[in-house]
């Protein structure tokens, strides 16, 4: 099968990739430039092309000369906090570079395509109340991303009525895991600095919580819902481990007890839910998480060999 992979060299696109490859499929990659960037050591396994996620008549061109039969839209896009003169590239990239992949599939003939929604759809968990949130529960969104992913969700679910697609939405949390410094929401920050013997700063006090995934584990749900026929729902919860800052810090404290990590006090509410409910892809996919603390304990070890550090011990 040939699969275009947009924002292929990104944490969560070249995460993707790599199993896509390891499954023995042909793998076309636009990024912004066509070097092989984190995907090096699969060079020869990949096609790059360069140039960003291109107009609509381009990326139906580029759909027809590589006869593409599914697409993942990795493509991702925030605008950092203060910065007004992202606004606009972000709802450009997020809102309609993405509804350009849907119609460039939609006139190439091409059904199945895959995006990462996010939990940013919910809006902030204290809005909810301290209850699970599941495909049903409704979008209370406030920013300018979750909203966005909000709007990516009914343009997906309107092609899939009215053109007999199958465009499919994860929703995705805080992703930990090799291939970022910081992570979203800060889930890295810790592991990965205090890994190198650096102190450590968390972005929010210590009670604020969070939801957290495997990179791993999130690609696997990804491609999953890329290959499946058959699939039951529009959209998915991955889901993931719900814990505070305090006990992210502990748990990497554990694995490493010089860590020094502190917080910031005067951070705030995260704007983010944290009590996801994922049951829906975990009766369909069979899916689990993997362990908690194995997994930081893989990100520690893996940053720690890249450093040319010994490697620690699980406690």
């Amino acid at each position: 099968m040939v699969i275009l992979v947009t924002g292929g060299k990104g944490f969560v696109g070249t995460a993707v990739i790599r199993q896509l490859v390891d499954k023995g499929h042909k793998v076309i990659c636009l990024d912004l430039k066509a070097t092989p960037g984190r995907l090096g050591d699969l060079a020869g396994q990949v096609t790059m092309l360069g140039g960003g996620v291109p107009g609509l008549d381009e990326l139906v061109k580029i759909i027809k000369e590589h006869h593409v039969n599914r697409i993942a839209h990795m493509v991702f896009f925030m605008s950092a906090p203060g910065r007004a003169d992202q606004i606009q590239p972000e709802i450009s990239t997020m809102v309609m570079g993405t509804a350009n992949v849907f119609e460039a599939a939609r006139q190439t003939g091409v059904k199945r395509v895959v995006f990462p929604g996010s939990i940013h759809y919910y809006g902030p968990q204290w809005l909810h109340g301290e209850v699970y949130l599941n495909e049903e529960s409704p979008s209370l969104a406030e920013s300018i991303y979750g909203i966005g992913k909000k709007i990516n969700e009914t343009v997906a679910y309107t092609y899939n009525m009215r053109a007999g697609m199958n465009i499919i939405s994860l929703r995705l949390p805080a992703v930990y895991g090799p291939g970022a410094r910081v992570g979203a929401r800060g889930v890295n920050a810790a592991a990965v600095e205090c890994a190198l013997g650096k102190p450590a700063v968390l972005p929010y006090p210590p009670h604020e919580k969070v939801c957290v995934a495997h990179i791993d584990d999130v690609a696997i749900a990804l491609v999953t819902a890329l290959l499946s026929d058959n699939l039951r729902h529009f959209v998915y919860n991955i889901g993931g481990y719900t814990l505070s800052y305090w006990e992210l810090a502990a748990l990497v404290k554990e694995l490493l007890p010089d860590a020094q990590i502190s917080f910031n006090e005067i951070g705030g509410k995260t704007d983010l839910a944290y009590l996801i409910d994922y049951g829906r892809i975990k009766e369909e996919f069979q899916f689990e998480h993997r362990n908690l603390k194995e997994g930081y304990l893989d990100l520690i070890n893996m940053t720690r060999r890249e450093a040319g550090f010994p490697e620690v011990q699980g406690r």
